[in-house]
Formats: structure tokens, C-alpha cells, sequence
């Protein structure tokens, strides 16, 4: 019973994971100090927080990644809907992120009108950090074992 109910979990949680391709991204420089790129486009599927790690590494934005681009752009949101954050750099040039929820295990995707996305930064034991975009824009923790979006970096 415990082999089948293993599995079951592990068959869940690869069928929810689109694989990282080799594709080439379309990058977006909104003029940060510290030079980082954002990727135009979230990657698809939704990701643990390990299957992050291992899918992406190092092109996961670390929590200062996120909180620099939170300090260093404008931002403005679909008000009512929350389906999409529009951050513009001090050089105009713009970075639209899409609403995607997030998903429990065994559910589907939920809080739609709210963002988040891993970070590489670890906080403690079971929980790592994630940008998070709800009634507050900022950086927390999340559970790693729910899914959720990936958005790469490119520095």
C-alpha cells in the first residue's frame, strides 16, 4: 500500500512539471543597478520547490533579485482582476507578469489573482522564500512542497 500510495504522489507530482526545454528567452533589461535580466515570459507548469532547484538552479532570482526589482520599478496592476503586474524600469522598458496562482498538492491551480514565484533563496527547514503579489507586493515564505510558478533571471 505504501509503494502505490508513493507512486501515486510521485506520478502527480511529475505530471503537473512541464520539463525545462533548451529554448532560447527573450530577456527584458529594466535598468536595475545591479544589471539583472528578467525572463520575458514565466516558464509553464507549476514547480516544487526542489524541482525548481533542480529545473533552473542558479537562474532562480534570489529574494534581493526580487526586492530590487519590487524597490526599483514602477508598478502597476490590473485592478479588481489582479491578472497581470506590469513593473517598468527607469529606462521605460517593461516586464508584464501574468497571475498564476499557485497549487497544493493535489489540487488544482487556486488563488488566481494572486502571484508568486520561487526564489533560490532558502529561509528555513520546510519553508522557502517565494515573491508573493496579493494585498501586499513582497518577499516570503512559502511552503516548498507547494507548486508553484517559475520567473528566470539572467545576470
Amino acid at each position: 500500500m505504501k509503494k502505490l500510495l508513493l507512486l501515486t504522489a510521485l506520478l502527480f507530482s511529475a505530471a503537473i512539471v512541464v520539463p525545462a526545454q533548451k529554448i532560447e528567452r527573450e530577456w527584458v533589461d529594466l535598468a536595475l543597478p545591479s544589471g539583472t535580466l528578467w525572463a520575458a515570459q514565466p516558464e509553464e507548469g507549476y514547480y516544487t520547490y526542489n524541482q525548481a532547484r533542480e529545473a533552473f538552479g542558479g537562474q532562480l532570482p534570489t529574494e534581493w533579485q526580487w526586492d530590487e526589482l519590487i524597490k526599483s520599478c514602477d508598478i502597476e496592476e490590473d485592478y479588481g482582476k489582479k491578472s497581470f503586474l506590469k513593473l517598468t524600469g527607469k529606462n521605460g522598458n517593461t516586464l508584464v507578469i501574468p497571475s498564476m496562482g499557485m497549487m497544493a498538492m493535489g489540487s488544482k491551480p487556486h488563488d488566481l489573482d494572486k502571484f508568486a514565484f520561487w526564489s533560490f533563496t532558502t529561509a528555513y527547514y520546510d519553508k522557502k522564500y517565494a515573491f508573493y503579489f496579493g494585498n501586499t507586493v513582497e518577499v516570503r515564505q512559502a511552503n516548498k512542497s507547494w507548486h508553484i510558478p517559475v520567473l528566470l533571471v539572467n545576470k
